[in-house]
């Protein structure tokens, strides 16, 4: 994966004219549409085959060279794929893309709903074996998680949500609470790229001020209708 040091601004010298770097530019370059196209795309990451296929091989490989002194070489980000029909879905999808996370199937699923995941989705979600990290928006908390591993889940011992909620109302996040929200989510995706996200993590996102707390659930117990294979133990 190749990135612009996220330390040096980006910036235009002139109408048709970019620097990178402020108080000492690495490099200028003219501003047309390919390299414009091109500095995007490695503000957020991206691999130098994408690359090639979007600006073609010379322009890419030509553009490479140019900024050189000012990449830098990271390790691929995890794929996130964002659902949801509500506003804070789309949120949720433009920071994630904006962090370099590319759209995958076989990656992170996000739901994210009013409140609770709808049954078929999560049905869905589970005998699919992907893994996903819901986002649930309520009118007192936004919940985010709990993140279950790919293959870890069962639609047999998933927790049933029977409360009676107001299906005709849709909550809306706070302005805190869906900042915060996008920047949990982001945590996230951090902590699962360094293997430091365990299965059943969360949080609860105050409404009122966007206060946040660990996502508190019961111990999880095995499950007897699935084992993973070569071990004989529940998933």
């Amino acid at each position: 994966m190749l990135r612009l040091d996220p330390h040096l601004a980006v910036f235009r010298t002139s109408p048709d004219r970019i620097a990178i770097g402020a108080q000492q530019p690495v490099v200028e370059l003219d501003a047309d549409e390919p390299t414009l196209r091109g500095v995007a795309l490695l503000t957020r990451g991206v691999v130098r085959r994408e690359l090639e296929q979007l600006l073609g091989d010379e322009p890419a490989g030509a553009l490479l060279e140019r900024l050189a002194p000012a990449l830098l070489e990271t390790a691929p980000r995890v794929p996130a794929r964002v659902r949801g029909r509500i506003r804070l879905a789309l949120d949720v999808h433009r920071a994630v893309r904006a962090a370099g996370h590319p759209a995958a199937d076989d990656g992170l699923v996000i739901p994210v709903a009013a409140w609770r995941l709808p049954p078929r989705e999560q049905e869905r979600l589970l005998d699919a074996g992907v893994a996903h990290l819901p986002v649930v928006v309520g009118d007192a908390w936004v919940q985010v998680g709990p993140y279950v591993p790919e293959g870890a889940g069962c639609s047999a011992c998933a927790p049933v949500d029977d409360a009676l909620v107001p299906g005709h109302l849709v909550p809306v996040p706070s302005p805190s609470a869906a900042a915060q929200t996008v920047v949990t989510v982001l945590d996230a995706l951090r902590r699962l790229e360094a293997g430091g996200l365990p299965a059943g993590w969360g949080a609860r996102i105050a409404q009122r001020d966007g206060a946040v707390s660990a996502l508190r659930r019961p111990r999880p117990r095995a499950c007897p209708h699935a084992a993973r294979r070569g071990t004989g133990m529940a998933a």
